[in-house]
């Protein structure tokens, strides 16, 4: 039983601690990365930084290092997905012009974002602040609709519907307000295809480099709008940047 018992606790303390070690060896990958590409070693440093981003952890920095390595390495497609991804976490204008230069150099398509991919883009930079101070606003009103009706200092209908006014939009970002994911096409010619089989129909020859947005995903396919068409990519041939 004892046994048994050490066991278990063993693996508990495993699978608490896991998560730092997996973050203590990203973070060694990261900076031995960084000195690669300090040293001008950018084969080297890009390994390095794929691989931390495989994990999710990444930074504005790094994905530019990323895309300024691509550029000298004559992969401007490449360089576009880690534009666009440190984009998506830190939305310059300097990023975007860079984005926009390339794109209109190779004549892309998708690539500019709408004002509501902008303010999406911005708002999830400073979710936690604007987050804080949304709660902070609630917590105060609540109080001040508390004081109120206790004390039946006046008719509460018009704080009431104040209040509601400003949760709806709150509600609806959170619910309805993410932009639709966009998707870069990898491949030198992507199929996009009427129904996500092998054995549908072509509808169009997607060129590498174009952006579209991904609106679904049905097994390997993901379904796509491009043009104000809807169609079907495989998801092997798309660099998801959102």
């Amino acid at each position: 039983m004892q046994n048994i018992l050490r066991k278990f606790l063993i693996i508990i303390s495993f699978w608490c601690y896991l998560p730092q070690i997996l973050a203590q060896h990203t973070e060694e990958v990261l900076e031995k990365a960084d000195n690669q590409f300090e040293r001008k070693k950018f084969s080297e440093a890009m390994k390095g930084y794929v691989q931390v981003l495989q994990t999710g952890e990444v930074t504005a920095s790094m994905l530019l290092k990323q895309a300024m390595i691509a550029e000298q390495q004559q992969q401007l497609v490449d360089g576009l997905y880690y534009l666009q991804l440190a984009y998506s976490l830190y939305p310059q204008e300097e990023i975007l012009q860079k984005i926009m230069s390339i794109a209109d150099e190779k004549q892309l398509k998708g690539h500019k974002p709408t004002d509501i991919e902008y303010m999406f883009f911005v708002f999830r930079r400073f979710e936690k602040l604007i987050t804080l101070a949304f709660v902070a606003v609630m917590l105060a009103s609540g109080v001040f609709l508390w004081y109120r009706i206790k004390y039946k200092l006046s008719d509460v209908l018009f704080p009431v519907i104040l209040l509601l006014l400003l949760i709806m939009p709150f509600v609806y970002l959170y619910n309805f307000g993410f932009p639709a994911p966009k998707g870069i096409i990898k491949a030198e010619k992507a199929l996009c295809m009427d129904f996500p089989s092998a054995g549908a129909n072509l509808q169009t020859m997607l060129g590498k480099g174009n952006c579209v947005k991904i609106l679904d995903k049905v097994d390997i396919w993901y379904k796509v709008s491009y043009d104000g068409e809807v169609g079907y990519v495989r998801e092997h041939n798309l660099w998801v940047i959102q």
